[in-house]
């Protein structure tokens, strides 16, 4: 029985790691297809971030073409050409910087003008890391481009210092030789401005392309990605589903065998005439109907118990050393006592209503394992062998009585 319940246990212990086992297992696959799909997101975002980067790039070559013509058409003085050469340097450094970050990975910041009370400016930043080492073609297109476009600056303010030298010494000859050489120049301008901002439309044309290819794989991907989580999904419930009945199976069919042995052992136990407790050396756990039915007022066993943790309640003292009751003997409980003295008769006295029941009393131990233990306790009823051999020597007395007194008489009967 002992053995039927471990392996019970078991597979129950089996039956609810394999629950945990497949939970566990779903988290798992979720959390890797989670992170394969974060993954693919984070290519989209990098590849948006690129592309935002690369129109802040065509906003900043718009703003210095604008200054550029602005340098010679609007700007009258020194300090006016001085403020838009700045402002030119500056965008120009910008575009390195963004161009930096394309190459390097990194962030650019950027700082918008806001007409809103009390909100003037606002900081946008954008994040971006190159994949795979590889080079931008922005980087590769447009870095030429700006060392010729620095070129042009120098040169148009070398041409716009000369003629304000002569503007200062009133050459007007040379005034105007300068100033058309001046518009010579400008009318060469439009067509690298153009390429230089058609090529970066380009790339950012390809850009969008890739984005949308991008985007229809990725998507492509999260819907393998989901069907293969939701098939794994379904294997392993199925799995689960099929090992916790096939579990569940078996322990119910212990479970009726453990059942069934308990009511064996129930049967036999209640079928025992004497009788018959178990305890664990520190109260009774069960016991026959035997038990029940000698002592009134009970109903079941658990009645008995819930007022009784011991049979040895009911032990009468009748002052003779075979007849046992609750007391210590030499350092050993009663029980103790029996099971290291088998070999001697050992009685107990117990009352049935308001008579007295005699019973020999008999004690085995059981090991359940290292720790745990049962002893089983048999009280069989000698009562009426005990009134018998008190009839007998009644009888026995009174027929030496009666032998004396016949002797007595023949004698005096005898006498002369």
């Amino acid at each position: 029985m002992n053995t039927q319940y471990n392996s019970t246990l078991n597979q129950l212990i089996f039956l609810i790691s394999t629950f945990l086992i497949g939970i566990f297992l779903l988290i798992s696959i979720h959390i890797i297809f989670l992170n394969l799909m974060e993954k693919l997101d984070k290519q989209t975002i990098n590849l948006k971030a690129k592309i935002q980067i690369g129109e802040l790039i065509v906003n900043d070559l718009y703003k210095v073409r604008s200054d550029f013509y602005e340098l010679a058409t609007t700007a009258t003085n020194k300090k006016s050409k001085q403020l838009i050469f700045d402002k030119i340097n500056k965008k120009i450094k910008d575009i390195r910087t963004t161009l930096d970050v394309l190459n390097n990975s990194g962030t650019v910041k950027r700082t918008i003008r806001l007409n809103i009370a009390e909100h003037y400016t606002s900081t946008k930043e954008i994040h971006y890391k190159r994949i795979n080492n590889e080079f931008s073609l922005e980087t590769i297109d447009l870095e030429p481009k700006l060392l010729q476009l620095e070129g042009m600056i120098n040169k148009l303010l070398i041409i716009l210092k000369k003629e304000e030298v002569y503007k200062r010494n009133s050459d007007a000859k040379n005034y105007m030789f300068v100033n058309k050489e001046i518009k010579r120049f400008y009318k060469s301008t439009p067509a690298f401005f153009m390429r230089i901002t058609e090529n970066t439309n380009r790339l950012l044309y390809e850009g969008s392309i890739e984005l949308k290819t991008l985007e229809k794989r990725i998507k492509e991907q999260k819907e393998q990605y989901i069907n293969i989580e939701l098939f794994l999904v379904f294997v392993i419930i199925v799995l689960v589903i099929i090992l916790g009945f096939v579990i569940a199976k078996q322990i119910n069919g212990n479970s009726r065998k453990l059942e069934h042995q308990r009511a064996s052992t129930r049967g036999i136990l209640d079928g025992q005439q004497n009788i018959v407790v178990v305890s664990n050396g520190e109260e009774m756990i069960d016991a026959n109907s035997t038990l029940v039915d000698f002592f009134e007022g009970y109903n079941t066993f658990d009645d008995f118990r819930r007022e009784h943790l011991c049979i040895c309640d009911f032990f009468i003292d009748v002052d003779n050393p075979e007849f046992l009751i609750d007391i210590d003997y030499d350092g050993l409980k009663w029980f103790e006592y029996i099971l290291a003295n088998p070999t001697l008769p050992h009685k107990v006295v117990m009352m049935q209503g308001e008579n007295k029941r005699y019973f020999s009393i008999t004690a085995k131990k059981k090991d359940l394992d290292d720790k745990d233990f049962i002893v089983i306790i048999s009280l069989n009823d000698i009562s009426t062998e005990i009134e018998s051999r008190r009839e007998l020597k009644r009888l026995n007395d009174n027929l030496e009585d009666i032998v004396n007194e016949k002797t007595k008489e023949f004698q005096e009967l005898n006498e002369p």
